[in-house]
């Protein structure tokens, strides 16, 4: 249907159009940048596992090369001392944004968007928006 010259917006009849796409984007956040109070607590103790497992591995190299003198090979320890590196820094950002919320009252915080807060969509996967 085309509509008469004279009821057109003037925009189009000058050949400026504007238009308009119906899409849906999908926010930046996710559920992997939304904390609530109770999930730092819970990756701080599945860390402290592992961080448990590299430095008991460390210690018995050290008393393997005091006992016999044979050195870890030094991709194992190189790997081993990566991990437990790239497991502490985890454990720190967990325990800033614990501090963060305890410090402003907050009950969940959001790393890409400070406005988006998790919500209960089905008992078993909520959404973040």
């Amino acid at each position: 249907m085309t509509l008469p010259e004279s009821s057109r917006p003037t925009s189009i009849r000058t050949g400026n159009l504007v238009t308009i796409d119906g899409s849906r984007f999908k926010a930046l956040n996710a559920k992997a940048k939304n904390y609530t109070r109770g999930k730092p607590r819970q990756n701080l103790g599945e860390i402290d596992k592992p961080i448990e497992r590299y430095l008991d591995e460390l210690d018995r190299a050290n008393e393997v090369f005091e006992h016999t003198g044979t050195v870890m090979p030094e991709a194992r320890m190189e790997r081993a001392l990566r991990e437990l590196d790239h497991l502490q820094k985890e454990a720190t950002r967990y325990t800033s944004i614990e501090n963060r919320m305890d410090e402003t009252g907050e009950t969940q915080v959001s790393i890409s968007d400070p406005d988006a807060r998790s919500m209960a969509t089905t008992l078993r996967m909520p959404r973040v928006a």
